[in-house]
């Protein structure tokens, strides 16, 4: 079954809920409470099932439960469902708290790293109590408590949360569903006001910009993935520009005047060597990218109060395919991994490489970092296996002659090499390796993954 079968299966579902609901009634009698105990905890409980219908389905059953001559009794359908959810979060806390990020290894299609920079983003908000706000919000309502078990909220507090959640979920939308049912408009209608949901959702939002802070970036390749993102969806008052700002000092000047203009902009992309000096004028930052210790993409949201600036870090989902992707192309696993270069790219490398328990070294203005002899040189560190990565700007446009030296006489044909560079296709430092007769792939694999990771956050400022 494909990914658009499923997707359609689902649609199919929630806009026919009440009629889907009904012939399971008729079919399966008093079973169907144990039909819609299994799609309520699945939904709340599996963290790889994030698209299952939550509040249509509560409203659906409370709905039914009202007609008459069915089996559903609202005062059986509420608390039943209320440990549905209950049992449901518990799992998914214990599986953020036990299996962690390791869990998006399974590569399933609809489990996304962009739902747990969302969640992530609830918490930095509203803190314990998006436990309680994400029970009315499809995906986050998955993903929190997952996240609050892949954090370091204490369970006690979890447990408090989570049964508050539960029981204003469960008791509002079914309760509604019931008082609402047996009016004769609100049943022949259901279907009606679903696809007007469907259709609101898909209006054409206002004009927007997005853009790109570095120095220098007029050789980056984002505004032209990021118009093919605004062509697929038909929003045609989207631009993406490139913002050169040398200091970091600069930032808040740079801000003011954009804030000024009247194409609104809702948020940018960050790239070196801003990736770390960007956290300072932040008013929050996810939990991913305080633990990367780097950000690369920031949202501008707009409140009666003035700007909220939130960093996330997308370099992540980006250079995990990279890994992915060169992995594949032997049968041979990485026998250690060395760093060139230690800048704000190099931090989201390293929490790839240690969430996938690579060891690796750091080779930063030639001399290795971190705990190592000090008389320890490069090549004490190249294994025969050694996968070579390089997260500094050297070779890129316009400086494309330019090179890292490395002791070339030790590269062998077994090593691999990441070069983040993406312009041009080919850097001298690739040539080499592929001379030598060595894997090598440039950074537009990472570059586009990434960025569609950013664009996935991106879209809760436009839609």
């Amino acid at each position: 079954m494909t990914l658009l079968s499923i997707l359609d299966f689902a649609k199919d579902w929630l806009l026919h809920l009440d009629d889907k609901l009904q012939y399971l009634v008729g079919e399966y009698k008093n079973l169907t409470y144990l039909i819609l105990f299994a799609i309520v905890f699945v939904e709340t409980g599996l963290v790889v099932m994030p698209l299952l219908p939550g509040d249509s389905l509560l409203f659906a059953a409370g709905s039914i439960a009202a007609m008459d001559g069915n089996p559903l009794n609202i005062f059986v359908l509420i608390p039943l469902l209320i440990c549905a959810a209950l049992l449901g979060d518990n799992t998914n806390y214990f599986i953020g708290s036990r299996i962690g990020v390791r869990i998006f290894d399974l590569k399933w299609k609809l489990l996304k790293r962009e739902y747990l920079e969302q969640t992530e983003a609830f918490y930095e908000k509203h803190g314990g109590y998006t436990l309680i706000m994400a029970r009315f919000v499809p995906i986050v309502r998955t993903f929190a408590p997952f996240a609050a078990g892949l954090g370091t909220m204490k369970y006690s507090k979890f447990l408090t949360y989570c049964i508050a959640g539960a029981v204003l979920w469960v008791s509002s939308i079914t309760t509604l569903g019931y008082l609402l049912g047996s009016i004769p408009w609100v049943h022949d209608h259901f279907e009606t006001v679903e696809t007007f949901v469907f259709e609101t959702r898909m209006q054409q939002p206002r004009a927007f910009r997005l853009g790109l802070l570095g120095h220098p970036v007029s050789h980056s390749k984002s505004p032209e993935i990021f118009g093919a993102f605004f062509g697929e969806e038909g929003l045609k008052e989207a631009g993406y520009q490139l913002f050169d700002l040398s200091s970091m000092e600069d930032f808040p000047a740079f801000l003011e005047d954009q804030l000024k203009q009247d194409i609104p902009l809702i948020g940018f992309n960050v790239t070196v060597p801003h990736k770390v000096g960007i956290m300072g004028y932040l008013d929050s930052v996810s939990a991913g990218a305080r633990a990367v210790g780097a950000v690369n993409t920031v949202l501008v949201e707009r409140s009666n109060t003035g700007i909220v600036l939130r960093g996330f870090n997308t370099d992540v989902d980006g250079f995990s395919e990279s890994l992915t992707h060169i992995r594949n192309q032997s049968n041979t696993e990485f026998s250690n991994a060395i760093l060139l270069g230690n800048g704000g790219s190099a931090k989201a490398v390293k929490f790839v490489l240690e969430q996938q328990q690579i060891p690796y070294v750091v080779w930063h203005r030639n001399q290795i970092l971190g705990e190592h002899p000090v008389q320890s040189t490069l090549s004490d560190c190249i294994q025969p296996n050694s996968l070579f990565i390089h997260t500094t700007p050297v070779g890129m446009w316009p400086n494309t002659q330019d090179c890292i030296a490395l002791p070339w006489n030790e590269i062998r044909s077994t090593h691999r090499l990441i070069d983040l560079v993406y312009n041009p296709e080919t850097t001298i430092l690739m040539q080499r390796f592929q001379e030598i007769g060595a894997t090598a792939m440039n950074g537009k694999s990472m570059l586009e993954h990434q960025a569609i990771a950013a664009w996935n956050l991106f879209k809760r400022n436009i839609y």
